[in-house]
């Protein structure tokens, strides 16, 4: 399980899966389904206020878009980032088997030295990065 400093939690959900335990209940997330306990809480309508994710029919549309005109991709560098290391902390807390707290705004872990070795490696020679 991984807990995120502002209390959300994620547990490994199956073969393909999630489950998300947030403030008002569990969320449930795979290819082509989610799922909420209790069972409502999707009913509640979205306020005018609320973040909604972009829609597109597929990806590939939209890249092909974004190449065209330039604009930013629903799927940008960020939101890349952001969803695979999803799976890599979870990955992690399956590893060693307990929970790992995660703090997203420094990417780092809170506390643990040990799962912090793993956010980065020593690159061979003419594979370093550059300086930012």
């Amino acid at each position: 399980m991984v807990v995120y400093e502002n209390g959300v939690k994620l547990l490994h959900g199956g073969p393909d899966g999630t489950t998300f335990v947030v403030r008002d209940g569990i969320v449930a997330v795979e290819r082509g389904r989610i799922d909420g306990v209790p069972g409502n809480l999707f009913d509640k309508p979205m306020e005018e206020s609320d973040e909604k994710l972009p829609r597109w029919p597929n990806h590939l549309g939209n890249f092909v878009s974004w190449v065209r005109d330039r604009s930013k991709p629903i799927c940008d560098v960020e939101i890349g980032a952001r969803s695979v290391a999803v799976c890599h902390l979870l990955n992690l807390a399956y590893r060693y088997r307990r929970e790992l707290t995660w703090d997203p705004q420094s990417w780092r872990f809170v506390d643990d030295d040990e799962a912090n070795e793993w956010l980065d490696y020593e690159r061979r020679q003419g594979y370093e990065l550059l300086p930012v």
